[in-house]
């Protein structure tokens, strides 16, 4: 799961670079939701090492980065509290998943449990990106933070011209903290 992860963490990026956020997620919601239901179906372990794999794969279309390029278009005074809203949120649904999903399996097995997730993906949290996940405010009118006025030369652009190549970038010093951030703090989440 993990290690298919990592390697879709850059196509995901990509992807909402071409994309956007809600593209992706919508499509992510829809594609886990039914690998889930798939994964209820299963009854053998290579499939479930298949299931994993796809899972660890689609579940990165589901997750905050999806939505960080979206929140710093929409906010720039508050973008610390909005991103950190957001994830706040995940780890919410982190810690109070696995509980709801434990009694589920006490009570039935875990193949009703996959099901129930999958259901709560597909009719609760593909409608929520499709309802409410807009990928920049100009096409309200509107300016980061909700500001009013004009939105033509204001606003930043959806993709910064003349960006950092790939290549160049992952020789960069900051790069290379930044990595180094996000894998202690994967090491830590995922050690415990």
């Amino acid at each position: 799961f993990l290690l298919a992860q990592v390697t879709a963490y850059p196509v995901c990026g990509r992807l909402i670079d071409r994309l956007g956020s809600r593209r992706v997620a919508a499509t992510g919601f829809l594609l886990f939701g039914l690998l889930l239901w798939a994964t209820s179906r299963i009854s053998a372990l290579g499939e479930f090492h298949l299931a994993m794999a796809a899972l660890g794969f689609v579940s990165t279309m589901t997750n905050p980065v999806t939505y960080l390029r979206t929140l710093s278009l929409w906010f720039e005074r508050r973008r610390g509290l909005a991103i950190g809203l957001a994830a706040g949120g995940m780890s919410l649904g982190a810690a109070l998943i696995p509980l709801g999903l434990q009694a589920m399996i006490q009570r039935h097995d875990w193949s009703a449990s996959l099901l129930a997730l999958a259901a709560v993906h597909l009719l609760f949290c593909l409608p929520l990106v499709l309802w409410l996940l807009h990928d920049e405010p100009r096409r309200f009118g509107l300016r980061p933070d909700g500001d009013t006025g004009s939105v033509h030369q204001e606003s930043r652009p959806t993709s910064v011209p003349g960006g950092v190549e790939t290549a160049e970038a992952v020789r960069t010093r900051t790069f290379h903290l930044l990595a180094f951030v996000y894998f202690a703090t994967g090491l830590a989440a995922f050690g415990v």
